[in-house]
């Protein structure tokens, strides 16, 4: 599947693809930047709605209450109407003087100041009213209608002791500030709020009387006032109280369900100057919160918001379908390019890139089928014109160098070679600079130098000069003003490319045709031990290449030298080894005969030999090599063979074999057993010098236990003499001690 494959895309299709994917990649990239911009722009816009209409709700609900507020602390500032609730309260509780005393008109005017001055002054914002006795009794209660939902069921003599409104009653009337004060009791009620409007009841004498609620229209206050919301039906709002539980007021049952009470709206005591964006539930949402009723001290929030998926949700279909439009229509532009650009371009590239690929393969005359011009395409053919010049002479240049170098590098290694394997250093260097002149058809004349002392001696020369200079003994001092004086000093090479002008040249009247000289150091490490020093008949005959090609050849030379001295100093060990070997054997066995006190030790098995076989014994002694006797008359041939171990004969084997007997496969035999038993003996001998040895230091460490614990000269001497004789077998030994001289200042001293 070459489709697959990126690399064997035609230009066309690349670029196509390459624009293609970048304009997908801009508007990848463009369009959550531009849908997140959008966002931001709708989102303000729609915190500005919501502001706008959180404001207007607000302002709408304030009025209401305030206004509900201000019939409220009229009928406080009536006086007739509450001196009706006074007495109604003094005659309700049956414990007081005067109880039933027209009780029921006094009820009956109450409940009509209750109904003319609050209730009926505006419907629409009050449901109910009651009273409360100080012992927290309902005894008269009032009301527009009555809705389950959002009022607190009240009846006549009701126990309401422990409800917030009584309780708001009782600090009112005790409190010290202006009799008569209003104050707000927030109440939660199934699953709605019930706000009532509380005020103490008491005497001219701040005497506590009871406590007058009047409950607030949920309807009329709030929920009126929230259907001004405006056109954007997707704009809720609700009032909440976050100390009466999760309840709410909200327009139906459909915003109730989108209400969270747990957010930072309700949990918030700020006041927001505009809308903002935060999480309810699990939705985002744009939000305005700010708390009712600043009069008050209360926990009332009045909350809007607006789900903003929603808000931006067509948003979003509008930018990617916009996107999408924009797409087609940036392919349609890409195709024009494309086609531009392959007219212009890619054909012409094609051609240039065959040609390249007709150089690559080594034709440098192809011609170019393509009409140049001042353009950027003419200019590149024309630098590819210009470059295939160039290549072929470079080309050529560089195959011309290779050859050169390849034959260099072979006599180098030939060089080396026959370095190497040469061990003999005369040889050695001999061998080296004659190579180097008959490989080398620039140089006519090489030499090698070894240090000895302050000079540089010549060592191995080429041609008739070289020997006349070798017979004289050449020499040049280390560090003389010469190549080879300069080179053995400053360790590194010296060249001389005109020996007219070189000031470090020395004319030799044997090499008068020296134009150009070249001295290499011959180091080990960075001890210099000589210098190779090649000459040329040409001036300004050695490059860079081949002075490397000659600095290599050095280090081969110098690592031959060094191997040819360590052989040969190996070799001169090797055999001082063995004479001191030979030595040593011919010592230790003139010791064990010495021992055995015999100056031979002779065996014999078979037949007594008769024959007279000195003449072979010596023989075969001198010679260390088998030696065959004669036929004898009884037709046997004597044989004698030396009996070697390191080069040292120990004896000799002496046997006859029968003539007809006798074969190459005895003489092989002999020999070999020859060889065996002289191991053998050696072994022996070594075995019984280390009993003896054993023997001696065993004989040493007794007698030195036995006098190391004496103490008295005469018992020392005495046990010495007694064990050394025991142990020498000598019938006696004396000890003998003698008066001693030493000089110290001049001065003679004896000592005993």
């Amino acid at each position: 599947m070459s489709w697959l494959n990126f690399s064997s895309w035609s230009i066309n299709v690349k670029i196509f693809v390459i624009i293609l994917a970048a304009f997908m990649t801009l508007n990848f990239i463009n369009t959550p930047l531009i849908i997140e911009t959008l966002n931001n722009t709708s989102r303000q816009a729609f915190q500005r709605v919501v502001t706008e209409n959180a404001l207007r709700q607000k302002d709408a609900i304030d009025e209401d209450f305030r206004l509900a507020l201000s019939i409220v602390e009229q009928f406080q500032d009536s006086r007739i109407p509450y001196l009706s609730m006074t007495q109604w309260l003094t005659r309700s509780d049956p414990s007081t003087e005067g109880f039933g005393v027209n009780a029921t008109q006094t009820k009956a005017t109450a409940d009509r100041a209750l109904t003319t001055e609050i209730l009926s002054v505006l419907p629409s914002a009050f449901r109910q009213a009651w009273l409360i006795d100080a012992n927290g009794q309902v005894i008269s209660n009032v009301t527009n209608f009555i809705d389950p939902r959002f009022s607190v069921d009240v009846g006549d003599y009701m126990d309401a002791s422990d409800t917030p409104a009584h309780r708001a009653g009782q600090l009112l009337g005790e409190g010290s500030e202006i009799d008569r004060r209003v104050d707000l009791v927030v109440e939660q009620v199934a699953d709605q709020l019930s706000i009532q409007f509380i005020t103490a009841i008491v005497s001219n004498d701040n005497e506590f009387y009871g406590t007058l609620v009047v409950e607030l229209n949920n309807v009329g206050i709030f929920i009126n006032n929230i259907q001004l919301s405006g056109a954007n039906k997707d704009i809720y709002s609700f009032i909440a109280s976050p100390e009466n539980g999760n309840v709410a007021i909200s327009l139906d049952s459909t915003q109730q369900n989108l209400i969270n009470l747990n957010t930072q709206a309700t949990r918030s005591s700020a006041r927001l100057q505009e809308a903002q964006s935060y999480t309810s539930g699990n939705r985002q949402v744009i939000g305005f919160y700010t708390p009712l009723f600043d009069d008050f001290r209360n926990d009332i929030i009045f909350v809007v918001e607006l789900d903003e998926s929603i808000a931006l949700q067509g948003l979003t279909i509008s930018v990617v379908s916009s996107s999408t439009t924009i797409l087609l229509l940036q392919i349609a532009f890409l195709l024009v390019v494309i086609f531009i650009i392959n007219r212009l371009f890619v054909k012409p590239i094609n051609v240039v890139t065959d040609t390249i690929r007709a150089i690559g393969a080594g034709d440098l005359t192809s011609p170019f089928s393509i009409n140049t011009g001042d353009d950027e395409i003419g200019k590149l053919v024309e630098s590819i014109i210009e470059l295939r010049q160039q290549l072929k002479t470079f080309t050529a240049d560089m195959l011309s160098r290779v050859d050169a170098r390849t034959r260099d590098l072979q006599v180098t290694q030939e060089i080396g070679r026959a370095a190497i394997s040469e061990t003999e250093l005369d040889r050695l260097m001999s061998q080296v600079v004659n190579l180097i002149v008959e490989r080398f058809d620039q140089i006519y004349h090489a030499q090698i130098f070894l240090i000895e002392g302050s000079y540089a001696v010549l060592k191995a020369s080429t041609g008739e000069a070289g020997e006349q200079l070798l017979a004289r003994g050449h020499r040049l001092g280390v560090g003389s003003l010469s190549v080879i004086g300069q080179v053995t000093q400053q360790n590194q090479s010296i060249i001389a490319r005109d020996t007219a002008a070189s000031e470090v040249h020395r004319q030799n009247e044997f090499l008068t045709e020296t134009r150009a000289e070249l001295a290499t150091p011959i180091r080990l490490g960075s001890q210099v031990i000589g210098a190779l020093d090649v000459q040329s008949k040409v001036r300004d005959a050695f490059d860079d290449d081949l002075v490397t090609i000659i600095e290599t050849m050095t280090a081969q030379v110098a690592i031959a030298i060094e191997n040819s001295r360590l052989f040969e100093q190996s070799q001169r060990r090797l055999q001082e080894f063995e004479i001191a070997n030979r030595q040593r054997t011919q010592h230790n066995w003139a010791d064990f005969m010495n021992s055995q006190r015999t100056q031979q030790i002779m065996t014999h098995a078979g037949a007594q030999i008769t024959n007279d076989f000195a003449s072979l014994r010596q023989h075969a002694t001198e010679t260390r090599q088998l030696a065959v006797g004669s036929v004898t008359d009884r037709n046997t041939i004597p044989i004698a063979i030396p009996v070697i171990i390191r080069e040292q004969v120990l004896g000799i084997i002496e046997w006859e074999v029968s003539e007809h007997e006798y074969s190459q496969n005895h003489i092989l035999l002999a020999e070999e057993l020859a060889s065996r038993l002289a191991i053998s003996l050696d072994n022996a001998r070594l075995v019984q010098a280390g009993r003896q040895t054993a023997d001696n230091e065993r004989i040493i460490n007794t007698i030195s236990a036995k006098i190391s614990g004496q103490t008295d000269i005469e018992q020392i001497l005495q046990t010495a003499i007694q064990e050394v004789g025991q142990a020498l077998r000598a019938p006696r030994v004396n000890v003998r001690l003698q008066q001693g001289t030493s000089r110290q200042n001049g001065h003679q001293d004896n000592d005993h």
